[in-house]
């Protein structure tokens, strides 16, 4: 079927545990994975460095990859994002001009500085003659800056792009049926992060930081006398998960749900939000990405009354059964990275 399809530029994800990248064909609009790679962060959390990025090059060169051209995501701590509220579209008002101006005095952002840019959100219940939209952007330098340390090692970056986009355009096979809500709960090594989208567009994202695995793991580990990796396995096999009266297992349920509070509270108010300005949509579905933990999708579906599932890369992309390992729910920003529309790959932040 994907005899003759052309490959699709390497999705980076450069995340704080680990280097993810993902390579895909692609024939018309159907997508099959061709090459897949996880490298772990020679010091978790700590600023990205030339080491790193070396060692997955070099790496790539080693497991099927081919060409130097790249998608990178925007380190969340470069992005500066705010909701914008425009004049009606019609063909006399300079829209783009507009947006960049208002979305400039929001953030506070040098307009002869800044790369941007936005999306209009679908029309909420409520009549409005307003337009709203989103916007995400960063300082040019900065970004100049970080595509600078990534070509330095031989990449090529042909498009920068925003990580809840890349998120969400990566979960569009699994996402609700238009026009009802699609809620997406990443949870990373450093934070967890909530995206919602109608009609394939983002149209509510946050990011909950210090609530992450890596806190999760080191808490566990400290709490019960072992190793990182021992405390990493107790959460992919009980995690939160009832039914058992053992005492490390009870001990990890509690940590996890401590742990855990603020995002379900944050997931909860996200939601609230979303419902309320698309009081028309049903119940929504809500994806879960990211690090596995055991019972997370049935304790939250008990807790909010929601449909809950589970995403893996199978889900969203072909995968054949030789890259079944490297293709897990942690690859999913990737993905949607490699996936970036061809038309758009001009070294800024797109929607």
């Amino acid at each position: 079927m994907y005899f003759g399809a052309g490959r699709t530029p390497i999705g980076l994800d450069l995340g704080a545990h680990s280097l993810k990248a993902v390579q895909l064909c692609q024939r018309g609009e159907s997508f099959r994975a061709v090459a897949a790679a996880s490298i772990p962060r020679i010091k978790p959390g700590a600023v990205l460095e030339q080491t790193d990025l070396l060692r997955l090059f070099e790496a790539l060169q080693r497991q099927g990859f081919s060409g130097r051209e790249a998608i990178v995501a925007a380190p969340s701590t470069l992005l500066r994002s705010g909701m914008l509220e425009l004049p009606s579209r019609t063909t006399e008002v300079p829209m783009d001009q507009i947006a960049r101006a208002e979305f400039c005095r929001l953030t506070k952002c040098d307009p002869d500085n800044a790369l941007m840019s936005y999306w209009e959100l679908p029309p909420a219940a409520r009549a409005s003659r307003a337009t709203y939209a989103m916007a995400v952007g960063c300082n040019s330098s900065d970004a100049e800056k970080w595509i600078d340390l990534i070509q330095q090692v031989g990449f090529e970056v042909v498009a920068m792009d925003a990580v809840g986009s890349a998120l969400a355009r990566s979960c569009l096979p699994v996402a609700a049926p238009d026009p009802e809500l699609t809620a997406i709960l990443d949870v990373g090594w450093s934070c967890c992060a909530i995206v919602i989208m109608r009609s394939g567009r983002v149209i509510y994202e946050r990011r909950i930081t210090e609530s992450g695995m890596g806190g999760l793991v080191e808490t566990l580990a400290q709490e019960n006398g072992l190793t990182p990796g021992d405390a990493n396995n107790l959460l992919q096999t009980i995690g939160l998960r009832s039914g058992r009266a053992d005492e490390m297992d009870i001990d990890c349920r509690i940590t996890a749900v401590k742990h855990f509070a603020r995002t379900f509270e944050e997931l909860r108010q996200s939601l609230s939000y979303a419902r309320h300005q698309y009081s028309d949509a049903g119940q929504p579905l809500l994806l879960l990405a990211g690090a596995q933990i055991s019972g997370l999708a049935e304790f939250i579906e008990a807790d909010m009354h929601l449909k809950v599932r589970t995403v893996e890369a199978s889900d969203v992309v072909e995968t054949p059964a030789s890259l079944g390992r490297a293709m897990s729910s942690t690859m999913l920003t990737a993905i949607g990275l490699a996936r970036f529309p061809a038309a758009q790959r001009i070294n800024e932040i797109n929607a």
